[in-house]
């Protein structure tokens, strides 16, 4: 764990909810995929120039159970514009599994938020993804 001491308070890095009188405050944020799917050798399927809808996001996280992250998907058409949210959604530890979402874009996003909560790690995630147009 890291230390320090910032003005006249003593800061304990990973270790609680707060630093100082706020919040401490996560975001992970994944913009720009392209990939829908995986070839018969498991490498992954790239392709900016298909519409791709996600219907659900499985993540793993490793945290107390309860605690509480923030989840949103979204898309882009063009790398330049701005990221269309869905969500967040509450995704509470220990309670579920799964987060159902509808978006469709060309370029998808993720998003795992979350405001003095316990110290969490995002292991991985899997989305469901379904090709539904073309170029």
């Amino acid at each position: 764990m890291r230390s320090g001491i910032i003005g006249n308070a003593f800061f304990q890095a990973e270790a609680g909810v707060n630093f100082g009188d706020v919040a401490v405050n996560v975001s992970l944020v994944r913009t720009g995929l392209t990939i829908y799917g995986r070839d018969r050798f498991g490498q992954w399927k790239i392709d900016p120039g298909l519409v791709k809808e996600i219907t659900g996001l499985f993540p793993m996280i490793r945290g107390l159970p309860g605690t509480v992250i923030k989840v949103s998907v979204g898309f882009q058409d063009d790398p330049n514009d701005p990221v269309t949210w869905e969500g967040p959604y509450d995704y509470v530890l220990g309670q579920n599994f799964f987060q159902d979402f509808t978006i469709a874009g060309k370029y998808l996003a993720v998003r795992f938020e979350s405001v003095g909560q316990e110290s969490w790690e995002l292991v991985s995630y899997d989305l469901d993804i379904e090709l539904v147009g073309g170029r």
